[in-house]
């Protein structure tokens, strides 16, 4: 063994041991000081790494849920909105209704007049106030707002209001037949139709349980298969009544009948082999006097109108007026001399569309009317067969068969009127159409706010298993630590004493020198 004066092995190794050990005490201490068992990069790289995309996460987290609570208030606010409008709704309602009754003097009219101004003025105020930190949220600018939800740039949600101010509630798109349908073709009759981009089936007899004649090609068969996509389209179809004397209405649109003048009534024997059937049911048996003096053809289809489904009237012309309430299909037939049509001419009635049956001379069948409506904007594709069948369609923009038929301003909130019968019964569709709107906004809300709430539960959760992953990471083991700590120093009092005895090695060596004298 070779001993050297210049370079202790030994004293170096001990040192080397020390510093070491109280690196690791240091370590140790800074660990059970701050709690973190990594407090630099250096301590753990990957583990570091981890914990700093978790920290991250875990503000996002935090500060989605600030932002779901803000968008919970904001929805909050916006549905005591709609709560107060409701009110106010069917308060109008109420007053709409009152003025129908006839019971009631001028003098009380213009004062339901009066309040109904104040309460529409009055809404017009809730919804000016309806704020939220500066934001209007029911004047038709809160449109695509983004609502973050979470910490992600995906998690989010984009909501838009509806424009609630009087000028626009109660609006709705109207499209109505200008006369009966064609009662000679289906909806389809193999080409296409489609409302707001979704495809409508063709019709079906089986949809109209009430026509004798073409129960496929009826209004109600063709309103049946427009209402079979409703849901996807926003449009609902209407079956108007069916009448023999139709006159255009607002828009040349599913009716393409095409009726032929009416003349008065004129004296008429019906007999065992002169006479009409409505319906399938035989009229005849009694004379008919000029312009039916007498109302005796009148009378007589209206004695059956329950098994034909048809009633007759006269109008201020006193010409005879078939008309099916329910819109079904009315079949007429003409039997008498020179094939009818001498009887066809004295009763006068508009011929329709051609429709013989059985042994009759003559006949002709009656379609009634459709009436769509929408909250939104009706956008019609059709193709060349169905145009033909429907009629010419004329909305706010027509091209190559397709029309835009777009909300009617007149009957919005703020255009309310009650001056006639008519605009009473126009004020209740109106108050009827806002009350909906408004409650589907009311429920669109309560969505929102349902979602929002979840979103928190959820974020909550995220929250605390994030949490826990970076306490798993980050936290130090105070046990573990501790009893590294003590290990630790124990070693390094056993080097202290050992370095102690190092001067004894030095004493030895000059021990050799004075010897070798």
């Amino acid at each position: 063994m070779v001993t050297s004066i210049q370079f202790s092995q030994a004293t170096s190794a001990i040192q080397s041991e020390f510093r070491s050990h109280t690196q690791t005490i240091q370590r140790s201490l800074e660990r059970l000081s701050t709690g973190k068992k990594i407090n630099h990069a250096r301590d753990n790289v990957a583990a570091s790494a981890i914990n700093t995309r978790l920290e991250s996460q875990l503000r996002g987290i935090s500060a989605a849920v600030r932002n779901s609570q803000d968008a919970f208030s904001l929805a909050q606010t916006g549905e005591a909105t709609i709560g107060e409008m409701q009110n106010q709704l069917y308060r109008l309602r109420e007053l709409t209704l009152q003025s129908q009754n006839d019971t009631i003097s001028q003098r009380d009219l213009e004062t339901i007049e009066k309040e109904v101004f104040d309460i529409v003025q009055a809404l017009e105020g809730v919804v000016s106030g309806a704020r939220f930190n500066q934001k209007s949220l029911f004047d038709g600018s809160f449109k695509g707002q983004q609502l973050q939800l979470g910490a992600n740039v995906e998690d989010s949600l984009f909501v838009s209001l509806q424009d609630l101010r009087t000028s626009f509630l109660g609006r709705r798109t109207l499209v109505k037949s200008s006369s009966g349908v064609d009662t000679s073709s289906r909806l389809l009759d193999g080409d296409i139709f489609l409302l707001n981009g979704v495809s409508v089936r063709e019709s079906q007899a089986s949809d109209d349980q009430v026509s004798v004649i073409d129960g496929a090609n009826s209004a109600i068969a063709k309103a049946a298969a427009i209402n079979a996509v409703a849901r996807q389209t926003g449009v609902t179809a209407y079956v108007t009544e069916t009448r023999t004397d139709v006159q255009d209405t607002l828009n040349t649109y599913l009716g393409a009948q095409t009726f032929g003048a009416t003349g008065a009534v004129q004296e008429v024997t019906l007999t065992g082999s002169t006479y009409i059937e409505v319906n399938h049911v035989k009229i005849g048996g009694f004379t008919v006097q000029d312009n039916d003096h007498h109302k005796d053809l009148v009378n007589a289809i209206n004695d059956v109108t329950e098994e034909t489904g048809v009633y007759a009237e006269l109008n201020s012309r006193q010409e005879l007026v078939l008309v099916a309430s329910d819109g079904r299909n009315i079949a007429l037939d003409y039997y008498g001399d020179r094939n009818g049509r001498d009887l066809e001419t004295l009763i006068g009635l508009k011929s329709g569309n051609d429709h013989t049956e059985g042994s009759a001379h003559n006949g002709y069948a009656y379609g009634g009317g459709l009436r769509l409506e929408s909250l939104y904007t009706i956008e019609a594709d059709f193709g060349v067969e169905v145009n033909t069948v429907v009629g010419d369609l004329v909305g706010d923009y027509q091209h190559s068969n397709q029309s835009l038929f777009a909300a009617n301003e007149s009957s919005a909130l703020s255009q309310l009127s009650l001056g006639s019968r008519s605009d009473r019964d126009q004020a209740l569709e109106t108050i009827d159409t806002a009350i909906e709107q408004i409650t589907s906004q009311r429920s669109f809300l309560g969505g929102v706010q349902s979602r929002l709430e979840s979103n928190v539960n959820s974020l909550h959760q995220r929250y605390e298993a994030v949490s826990a992953t970076i306490s798993r990471v980050v936290d130090v083991d105070f046990a573990e630590e501790a009893s590294q700590l003590t290990l630790h120093q124990i070693k390094l009092n056993a080097l202290a004493s050992v370095m102690q005895r190092s001067p004894e090695l030095n004493e030895q060596i000059v021990s050799l020198l004075l010897t070798d004298r």
